[in-house]
């Protein structure tokens, strides 16, 4: 019988895996899992702590973003009220000139 290729979960038939259990040579059957399992662990631990990594980084990066798109309505606002206060001068620079061009 040729060996099997061994899944990780275990169900496979016999094959030499030293990596996943640490003891060169030592055949692994299904019910031997020790070393599998912790490389599971593992794996996964670090899975995981890259996922937090990129939320938070994914959350900074929002707030960030938050602050800045805040900035700029702040910016906004005041060009809008520099202009409409430009125009309010210009309409009271028209009027007085029309009163001066009447008054004359």
């Amino acid at each position: 019988m040729t060996p099997v290729r061994k899944t990780r979960s275990g169900q496979a038939g016999v094959k030499k895996m030293s990596r996943q259990t640490g003891k060169k040579g030592k055949s692994v059957k299904p019910g031997d899992l020790h070393g599998v399992q912790n490389l599971n662990l593992k794996g996964l631990e670090e899975e995981l702590a890259k996922k937090v990594h990129k939320e938070k980084e994914l959350a900074s990066n929002l707030a960030s973003t938050s602050l800045e798109v805040k900035k700029l309505r702040e910016r906004l606002q005041e060009k809008k009220q520099k202009k409409k206060q430009r125009k309010q001068k210009a309409k009271e620079r028209k009027k007085a000139a029309q009163a001066n061009a009447t008054a004359n």
